[in-house]
């Protein structure tokens, strides 16, 4: 039987953003797996520079599978990013395919209502069953889906990943590729412990459904 292979990243700070939840999380959280046996391996976690230049920099080589069998081995790569407005955990169906930044990255580019690519789709879909993640999670945590990542560099990310994973699967004919993002709210809305907590069930329950 295959394993649940999980690429797991965040983001450093951004603007009006000095202490991103996100890079604690990735950062800390090998360290606080390591006495815990789980269902799923952490084979890489990355953080994101927020900016298109550091994503298009750092992208291809966490997302290259490493030691992982494709056609065994289930591979998810799982993106977390904070909104400073929400108030709950939020799964993220959709990424599309524009850029409209409200303020510039952190390398001074700020596109407006630009197509990541011409070529492709208005928008991709995670290929994990969203509705049976929220059932399983809302019973310890507060989680909605939503349809609206927002058109900064949460989207820009998540659109490269799904289309990275749909390649992949198109390349070897299987299921094994899934991505998805999760956007969490500021350590002052939601504690550091509860979303840590959050994200490893996330990462069990994730697990689960896929293999």
């Amino acid at each position: 039987m295959g394993k649940a292979k999980i690429y797991l990243s965040g983001f450093g700070p951004f603007h009006g953003v000095t202490h991103n939840p996100t890079q604690v999380i990735v950062t800390t959280i090998k360290e606080h797996l390591s006495s815990k046996q789980t269902e799923y391996q952490i084979d890489q976690v990355n953080l994101f520079e927020v900016s298109i230049g550091g994503v298009d920099e750092s992208f291809p080589s966490f997302a290259q599978p490493s030691t992982a069998d494709c056609t065994i081995d289930k591979i998810v790569y799982v993106h977390l990013g904070v909104s400073s407005e929400q108030k709950d955990f939020r799964l993220e169906k959709y990424a599309y395919n524009i850029t409209d930044f409200r303020v510039p990255d952190e390398r001074g580019c700020q596109p407006v209502s630009t197509q990541i690519s011409p070529l492709l789709p208005p928008s991709l879909c995670t290929t994990l069953p969203l509705e049976n993640i929220q059932t399983q999670l809302s019973q310890s945590f507060p989680v909605s889906i939503s349809s609206d990542p927002g058109r900064f560099l949460c989207n820009y990310l998540y659109f490269k990943s799904l289309l990275n994973a749909n390649t992949q699967n198109d390349t070897i004919c299987t299921q094994s590729f899934h991505s998805l993002f999760v956007h969490v709210p500021p350590f002052d809305v939601i504690p550091f412990e509860k979303q840590m907590e959050f994200v490893c069930e996330l990462l069990n329950t994730i697990t689960k459904c896929v293999l």
